[in-house]
């Protein structure tokens, strides 16, 4: 049993893990517009049309979701084995690893290294996850939730500090190929500081592991079908699947459109990006709090589908900066909240030892929905820029009607006479 202070300093390091983590992922999204589509791109060559970047922006964008897909499901599974510690010491090093490839791409002219160092390092972004369990390992039932809102807080400050480094990144570059290079090399040594603070301070909670048997890969990685078969939570796995295609045509959309359509630098691009991470902080700090005390779970869920589904389709039609800039921040603030509620059903609905797989299952849902977001980008923006903006409220649509027929099935089950 871990003393009251010792328990303060573990969670103290998995929200710093979390953090610099998170800031990882902000330092890279603001600056890949401007390695894939900009004139000066060390990948292509000036003459190279919009649509074969925009396809391999998409590409870029794909991979990463699809490594967590994969790596999600093997990292979890092996830290059962070899312990919580383990396997996140392994998962920081593959993470710096992949931000130095990156880097090592910019200097060759390699696209092909580029793209497979995201893949990288989605594969090793279970560091996040990892803390995630970690957390659940030192909690009991009456601190959980609360230690659980302290991940996301500290994914928030992460997600805001990270685009933060980017702009100011891009405002003292002296060379554009410093201003493209230097975020990924930030991200690698945040990566290591990581490791170091897990490697001095951070205890192995996992006391039983799971006894070493053959794993079988394919069943690993689709271990998150569960949560598709299991009638209790299917129709809102179709929903999470939904919501997160919704988010992930518009967070992976946005630069792109702010750099073709609006004309953003690398700097500009990072401004829109704490904003959007701002709506992020409040909504956990703040907001969520409020609105899912105030509201069910389910008033919560078919209000903001709604509301972000308008807010997509309306930054589809009127694309200007003041609609981008309001957009930004309360499409994130309601994305939160919806996501927090959803979950929490979700949770709910299945017995205390399963919540782990399902969980667990959720990652790789998060990674499925990206990947095919982030694949289908660059033809839906060949159709128009503005199209991943009208799929985005297409899909919170049909997350809101999942979730509405969630309910409408458990209340008829509810009334239903029993044989």
């Amino acid at each position: 049993m871990l003393t009251q202070n010792k328990q303060r300093l573990l969670i103290g390091i998995l929200m710093l893990t979390i953090i610099i983590d998170i800031m990882g992922v902000g330092l890279v999204f603001p600056v890949i517009p401007e390695i894939m589509l900009s004139a000066k791109s060390v990948f292509f060559a000036k003459s190279a049309t919009d649509t074969l970047r925009n396809f391999y922006y998409g590409i870029t964008m794909a991979v990463w979701p699809l490594g967590i897909f994969i790596g999600s499901a093997i990292i979890g599974r092996l830290s059962d084995i070899y312990g919580r510690k383990t396997l996140l010491i392994v998962a920081l090093i593959g993470t710096a690893a992949a931000y130095l490839i990156s880097v090592t791409s910019f200097y060759s002219g390699s696209l092909s290294l580029f793209i497979f160092s995201r893949f990288i390092c989605g594969f090793f972004g279970g560091s996040f996850s990892i803390a995630q369990t970690v957390m659940l390992d030192i909690s009991n039932a009456d601190n959980r939730m609360r230690n659980l809102s302290l991940i996301t807080l500290a994914a928030s400050i992460g997600f805001i500090f990270g685009p933060i480094i980017t702009t100011l990144v891009g405002i003292f570059a002296v060379t554009d190929f410093q201003a493209i290079s230097l975020p990924f090399v930030f991200g690698a040594i945040l990566a290591c500081i990581n490791l170091l603070s897990v490697c001095l301070f951070l205890p192995e909670t996992y006391k039983k592991p799971v006894h070493k048997v053959k794993l079988h890969l394919i069943s690993l990685i689709f271990s998150f079908r569960v949560m598709f078969v299991d009638k209790r939570v299917r129709i809102l796995a179709l929903s999470f699947l939904m919501l997160q295609i919704g988010w992930g045509y518009y967070a992976q959309a946005l630069p792109l459109v702010l750099s073709q359509a609006l004309s953003f630098g690398q700097s500009a691009v990072g401004g829109i990006f704490i904003i959007l991470s701002a709506g992020f902080a409040l909504s956990t700090m703040w907001a969520q709090e409020k609105v899912l005390k105030r509201f069910t779970a389910k008033q919560a869920m078919l209000s903001i589908a709604t509301l972000l589904s308008i807010i997509f389709l309306v930054s589809a039609i009127w694309l200007t900066i003041g609609m981008v800039i309001i957009s930004a921040f309360l499409s994130a603030l309601l994305q939160i909240i919806f996501y927090t509620a959803l979950l929490s059903v979700i949770a709910a609905a299945v017995k205390e030892h399963e919540q782990g797989a399902i969980m667990g299952g959720t990652t790789s849902v998060f990674g499925i929905a990206w990947f095919i977001n982030a694949f289908s980008l660059g033809p839906a923006a060949n159709i128009n820029i503005t199209t991943p903006f009208y799929l985005a409220a297409l899909a919170l649509g049909l997350a809101g009607v999942f979730a509405y027929w969630h309910y409408h099935v458990k209340s008829i089950k509810s009334v239903s006479p029993t044989r």
